[in-house]
C-alpha cells in the first residue's frame, strides 16, 4: 500500500521491485523508519530518493558506493529533518565514504566522521553500519554527522528567523548541562558533548533518537527544545514522530510553533 501513497501522493516513479527493495534495506538498518505508517514510510522514501539524487556519494580507499552505503547513510539526514519542510541539507553537496577509520588533510587524528564547513562529509562506512546496528547506546555516527550539518545548514544567513530563534533557545537551555558534562559532573549525555558546543548537539540529538524516554525523564526541558527545533517527537512513534498527538499541548499552525505546555 505504501508504494501507491508514493505514487499518488509524491508522483514517484521508481518501480514496485525497487520499492520493495528501498524498503527492505531501510527496515533492516533503521528503527525509526520502521516505525512509521504507511504514509509515514511514503514521506520518508520520498524524502530519501531525492536527497539521494541531489548529492553525489564518493568511495574512497577502494570502498565501492552501492545503494545500501547511499541508502543508509542518507536515512539519518531524513531521520533527523523529518518533521520540517527543508531535508535537503543543500550546502553539502559530496559524501565521501571510506571503509573503516581514516585521515583527513586538516586533521591529524584517525577519524570516523567529519564535517567540514561547506559541501563535505566524511564517513567511516564501518562504524555508520554500527551505529545503526546497536540501536540503545546512543552512539550513530550518521545521525552525529548529519546533526553537524544540520546546525551548519541553519546557522547561515538563509535560514528563517524562526529555526534561528529556536537553535539559540536550544543552546540557552541547554548550557547548565553543557556545563555540567564539561565539569566531568553527571549527566546521561556522553562525555563527548564536552569537548566543544559544537560537539555537544549532535550527542543531544543521538540521544534524543535513541534513548527519548530517559533524555525526556531526567533532561526535560532540553527534550521539549529539542522537539520545538526538529518539530517531532520521538516518544510518539504511533503517530509518525509528529509533535502532537490526539489532545496534545503542542501543535503547528500556519507554519508557526505554538507553545502551550507539554505532556
Amino acid at each position: 500500500m505504501e508504494f501507491y501513497y508514493n505514487r499518488i501522493l509524491y508522483g514517484n516513479d521508481i518501480s514496485r521491485g525497487k520499492y520493495k527493495q528501498l524498503d527492505k534495506q531501510l527496515s533492516q538498518y533503521n528503527t525509526y523508519y520502521n516505525k512509521l505508517s504507511l504514509k509515514g514510510k511514503a514521506k520518508f522514501l520520498n524524502r530519501l530518493l531525492v536527497f539521494i539524487k541531489q548529492k553525489k556519494f564518493i568511495g574512497k580507499e577502494g570502498l565501492k558506493i552501492d545503494e545500501l552505503v547511499k541508502i543508509v547513510i542518507s536515512s539519518a539526514a531524513i531521520q533527523i529533518s523529518y518533521g520540517l519542510d527543508d531535508y535537503h541539507f543543500f550546502q553539502y553537496d559530496y559524501i565521501h565514504v571510506y571503509p573503516s577509520i581514516f585521515n583527513l588533510p586538516f586533521n591529524k587524528g584517525k577519524m570516523r566522521g567529519a564535517t567540514a564547513a561547506k559541501t563535505s562529509i566524511f564517513f567511516s562506512w564501518k562504524h555508520i553500519k554500527e551505529g545503526f546496528e546497536v540501536e540503545d547506546d546512543n552512539i550513530n555516527l550518521g545521525v552525529h554527522e548529519m546533526s553537524h550539518a544540520f546546525m551548519s545548514q541553519f546557522t547561515n544567513q538563509f535560514a528563517s528567523d524562526e529555526m534561528k530563534e529556536n537553535i539559540k533557545d536550544f543552546f540557552t537551555v541547554s548550557s547548565k548541562e553543557y556545563q555540567i558534562l564539561k565539569a566531568n559532573g553527571d549527566s546521561i549525555l556522553r562525555k563527548y558533548g564536552a569537548a566543544t558546543k559544537h560537539e555537544f548537539f549532535p550527542v543531544c540529538i543521538e540521544h534524543f533518537f535513541e534513548s527519548p524516554k530517559e533524555f525526556k525523564y531526567e533532561l526535560p526541558s532540553i527534550f521539549k527544545q529539542l522537539c520545538v527545533l526538529l518539530n517531532q517527537n520521538p516518544l510518539h512513534y504511533d503517530h509518525d514522530y509528529n509533535i502532537t498527538t490526539k489532545g496534545g499541548k503542542y501543535f503547528q499552525y500556519a507554519g508557526t510553533m505554538r507553545r502551550t505546555g507539554f505532556s
